[in-house]
């Protein structure tokens, strides 16, 4: 008996300290955003930077392809320096994932996101629809995930200098 008097202390203290460092189930890292627009666009009404209060929608998926995977969607808003997330996107126990992004941010319609793949550009409307790409992968060790963002819709102009016998200049 007295032996386990003895033992037992150190049982109960060998387990508090496993138990600890397993990393439990509440221990969750959470995923931060930034974001970098590219562009050599210089004319105006093309976005160059994120305003305090934009919205974009993160898509999240276990897979580097979107193809036949499960996604979880996020919306995000800029705060002016950094994106908040809801709900929070967080890993846990080895976890890693990957994520896209789209701006502005996506509705579902018909209760469905889109596809960060297939977002609809509507020519017309003059929106300038912004796109991350392939997923990045985030791991435990690695939280942060830099998004560049690419224009999704190319915008020209012409100068018409005359019209002279059929020929345009």
């Amino acid at each position: 008996m007295k032996k386990l008097i003895y033992i037992l202390p150190l049982l109960a203290g060998w387990l508090s300290v496993a138990c600890s460092s397993s990393g439990g189930a509440d221990s969750a890292t959470p995923v931060t955003f930034t974001t970098e627009i590219q562009t050599r666009a210089v004319a105006g009404g093309v976005m160059s930077e994120f305003a305090s209060g934009d919205a974009m929608t993160i898509f999240r998926t276990p897979t580097s392809s979107i193809q036949n995977t499960t996604v979880t969607v996020y919306e995000a808003r800029y705060g002016g320096t950094n994106w908040s997330v809801a709900p929070a996107a967080t890993l846990g126990g080895g976890e890693e994932a990957y994520f896209m992004a789209t701006y502005p941010a996506v509705s579902a319609t018909g209760g469905t996101v889109p596809s960060p793949e297939s977002i609809p550009v509507k020519v017309a409307d003059q929106v300038d629809v912004l796109y991350s790409g392939s997923g990045i992968k985030a791991t435990e060790a690695q939280p942060s995930v830099a998004f560049k963002m690419h224009h999704a819709m190319a915008m020209m102009a012409f100068n018409i200098q005359s019209y002279v016998g059929g020929k345009l200049t």
